[in-house]
C-alpha cells in the first residue's frame, strides 16, 4: 500500500448547489455535469504502462472521415482509418470515459446512466461490422492523486459506488472496514461514509491495420447529460435575466438564442401551486471531447458533424467555429475538408 494513500490530506466536502430568488421564490438548481475531468469523445491510440493506459500520437494510421452525432440522448460516432505506412501494425485502441469524483457527486444527480457500474453509459464498439470485445481498466485515486485501487479491492468495495442499481452498498460495509478507510481518508467519516476517491475507467482493445486497407470504426452511447431547470415565476422582468444569466459564453449565445429563449419564456405558464411541472424551462448540457482526433497521423480528411436538438421547439446552442446549418425540423450539420479541432464540443439544448 503507498504511503501516500494513508497521509492524504483531508477533504472537506460541501454540496455545490445554486440558488436564486425570483420574487419571493427560491429555486434550486441540480449540477451539470460540465466539471468532469474528462468528457466523453474520439478514440486515441494507446499503450498499456505501468499506471494505466497512455496515450501516443500515431504518424502511420489516417483518420479518412469521422461522421459524429451528438444529441442530449445519444452519441454516435463512424470513423473510418488507413494504414499509410507498407507494414501491418497492431496497436491499443482506448476509449476514456469520464472521470468521477466519488465525493463531489455521490449525493446529487449525474444525469441519465445505465444501471451498470462499469459500463454506466451503455458504450458499443463495431469494427468492420462486428462487434467488439471490450477490456475494461479502471483505477481508483484519492485526493492527492495515489492509486488506492487495491486497496478497496481489498476490502470488497466498488470502485464506483455512485453509480448503482440498488441501494448505497457503502452503507452496508462492516465497521472494521469502514474505520479502515477512514483512516485512509477515503471515506469522509463513520457515520456519512461519502466515498472520497475519483473513479477512471478506459475501454481499450487491440486493433490491426493492414497496410492501404480501410478500417470502419462505430461506436455509439449514452452521453452523461447534465441538467439543471428554472420554472417560471414572480417578477417577469428579473425572471427572463435570470434565464439567461443560465446560458454560459462556453455555449457561444448570440441574439438569435436569447431572442428564441425570451419567446419559450412567455410561451411557458407561471408557475401559481406548488406543483409547477408545466413552468419548468429545463437546460441540458453534453459534451464531447474532439481534440484527440488530432492524435492520428494528419488532420481529419473530412468531419461531418450532425447536432440535434431532439424537438423543434427547443433551443441549441454551441460554439462551433465552421459552418453550422440547419438541415431538419431538428438537427443543424457541418462537413469540413482537412480539419484539425481545435477544440471540444459542448452543447446547450434548452427545452
Amino acid at each position: 500500500m503507498p504511503l501516500c494513500a494513508w497521509v492524504s490530506a483531508a477533504y472537506s466536502s460541501r454540496m455545490r448547489f445554486r440558488a436564486r430568488c425570483w420574487f419571493r421564490a427560491a429555486l434550486v438548481f441540480t449540477l451539470t455535469l460540465v466539471l468532469f475531468t474528462a468528457a466523453l469523445g474520439d478514440d486515441t491510440t494507446a499503450t498499456i504502462g505501468i499506471g494505466g493506459l497512455q496515450f501516443q500520437h500515431s504518424r502511420q494510421i489516417r483518420m479518412l472521415s469521422e461522421d459524429l452525432y451528438i444529441s442530449p440522448t445519444r452519441v454516435r460516432i463512424h470513423f473510418t482509418f488507413m494504414n499509410v505506412s507498407t507494414s501491418p501494425i497492431e496497436t491499443v485502441i482506448a476509449f476514456p470515459l469520464p472521470n468521477l469524483d466519488q465525493a463531489e457527486w455521490y449525493n446529487t444527480t449525474i444525469g441519465s446512466t445505465t444501471g451498470d457500474p462499469v459500463n454506466f453509459i451503455g458504450f458499443k464498439t463495431i469494427v468492420d461490422g462486428e462487434p467488439v470485445g471490450l477490456k475494461v481498466e479502471r483505477r481508483a485515486a484519492n485526493r492527492r492523486g495515489c492509486d488506492v485501487t487495491r486497496l478497496l479491492r481489498r476490502y470488497h468495495v466498488p470502485l464506483n459506488p455512485m453509480v448503482r442499481a440498488g441501494g448505497d452498498p457503502l452503507k452496508a460495509l462492516p465497521t472494521l472496514t469502514v474505520r479502515a478507510l477512514v483512516d485512509a481518508h477515503l471515506l469522509s467519516d463513520s457515520s456519512e461514509k461519502m466515498p472520497m476517491w475519483t473513479v477512471s475507467t478506459r475501454f481499450w482493445w487491440r486493433q490491426k491495420f493492414e497496410p492501404g486497407k480501410t478500417v470502419t470504426i462505430d461506436q455509439s452511447y449514452q452521453p452523461i447529460t447534465g441538467e439543471y431547470y428554472d420554472y417560471r415565476v414572480g417578477n417577469e422582468v428579473q425572471a427572463l435575466s435570470a434565464l439567461k444569466n443560465d446560458i454560459h459564453a462556453d455555449v457561444c449565445p448570440n441574439a438569435s438564442t436569447f431572442a428564441a429563449l425570451k419567446r419559450k419564456f412567455a410561451a411557458t405558464p407561471v408557475c401559481k401551486t406548488g406543483l409547477c411541472k408545466d413552468s419548468y424551462i429545463h437546460f441540458y448540457t453534453t459534451e464531447y471531447v474532439l481534440t484527440t482526433g488530432n492524435n492520428w497521423d494528419g488532420p481529419i480528411g473530412t468531419f461531418h458533424l450532425i447536432l440535434d436538438k431532439l424537438k423543434p421547439a427547443n433551443i441549441l446552442s454551441t460554439c462551433w467555429h465552421g459552418p453550422l446549418a440547419q438541415t431538419g425540423p431538428t438537427t443543424f450539420e457541418s462537413t469540413l475538408r482537412n480539419f484539425s479541432p481545435r477544440n471540444d464540443i459542448k452543447i446547450l439544448v434548452v427545452q
